[in-house]
């Protein structure tokens, strides 16, 4: 495990778990972040270091990393939000193209040359079946996976230049309470509060791989503990293995209150194109860092949940 990491997007959904996790460890962290998401500083600590800074600012970024001289790099900073991707694709571009070259030259000019990267699921073509690292086809489809596919192929140039090795986390559809861009966990719940038992969504058949932002974070900590050593550069993904339709997703949060919900479909919210499956085959990471993730989609909501529901909401007993 490298001794000192510096981690881009250290205070949000992800990395504030994942720097919990190295502070657990003994390893020195430093995190930047520029709270734009709405996300605070986690807690002081004595190996913890915080700046407040925006990775585009290529000044900031070199001297940072002078003087933090990491073993390591966590490039977690990101913008995710699909909708703002959409909306302002100029801004998804800036941030998350031009913020990574930014990481990346200041990594080059400072001789860090370990790296973990997060990518999306997103990245692979539309397909049902699972989805593999090595055998599967790329494809982006919106603004935020194609961000983050060259991201991988910024990564990839960064490697074959400076000798440096990275891994690069696919990661599949990461669901937590705190989670600032949430949004079908979130809007079941705020109709429950509205005292409705048949649930109005817009698209159900699609089925996604839910993974608890915990697996994820431990996930991580794992590629930076179990660099690439057969090639330079390796892709893994993030997933628990198996795949949950939005009704899937409405009976389990109905079984966890025991309260029988139902689904019904609102044509105002039916997307015109999304794709049917997204399920990863975590086998590869298992079997070259050890990884797994433990919490199911049962297990998850039991974390989440209790976080979530208002005060009129109970379980019943």
């Amino acid at each position: 495990m490298p001794e000192r990491v510096l981690i881009t997007g250290g205070a949000g959904f992800i990395g504030r778990r994942v720097t919990a996790l190295l502070l657990e460890r003994g390893v020195e962290v430093s995190i930047v972040d520029d709270l734009s998401a709405g996300v605070s500083m986690p807690p002081a600590h004595d190996n913890l270091i915080a700046y407040e800074q925006d990775i585009r600012d290529t000044t900031v970024m070199w001297q940072l990393m002078a003087e933090i001289v990491p073993d390591a790099v966590i490039h977690l900073a990101a913008l995710h939000h699909i909708p703002t991707c959409e909306r302002d694709p100029g801004r998804a571009m800036d941030i998350n193209i031009n913020g990574t070259q930014s990481v990346l030259d200041a990594m080059a000019g400072h001789d860090v040359r370990q790296m973990v990267l997060a990518s999306t699921a997103a990245v692979y073509d539309w397909q049902n079946n699972p989805l593999s690292e090595d055998e599967t086809p790329l494809r982006a489809n919106d603004v935020y996976s194609t961000t983050k596919l060259k991201n991988e192929q910024q990564v990839a140039q960064w490697s074959a230049i400076h000798g440096g090795v990275a891994s690069i986390a696919r990661i599949f559809n990461t669901i937590g309470h705190d989670d600032p861009n949430g949004h079908l966990i979130p809007d079941i719940i705020a109709q429950l509060a509205d005292g409705n038992n048949s649930i109005q969504l817009g698209n159900t058949a699609p089925k996604r791989d839910y993974t608890h932002a915990d697996d994820i974070a431990a996930g991580i900590v794992a590629l930076l503990e179990h660099p690439p050593t057969e090639k330079k550069v390796e892709t893994y993904n993030l997933s628990y293995g198996v795949e949950h339709s939005v009704i899937d997703m409405v009976r389990a949060i109905g079984e966890w209150l025991d309260r029988p919900l139902t689904v019904a479909p609102d044509p105002g919210r039916v997307r015109n194109a999304d794709r049917l499956s997204l399920l990863g085959d975590p086998s590869k990471t298992e079997r070259l860092t050890g990884w797994r993730a433990q919490l199911d989609l049962s297990q998850s909501l039991a974390r989440i949940l209790p976080q979530l529901l208002p005060d009129s909401l109970h379980r019943a007993s």
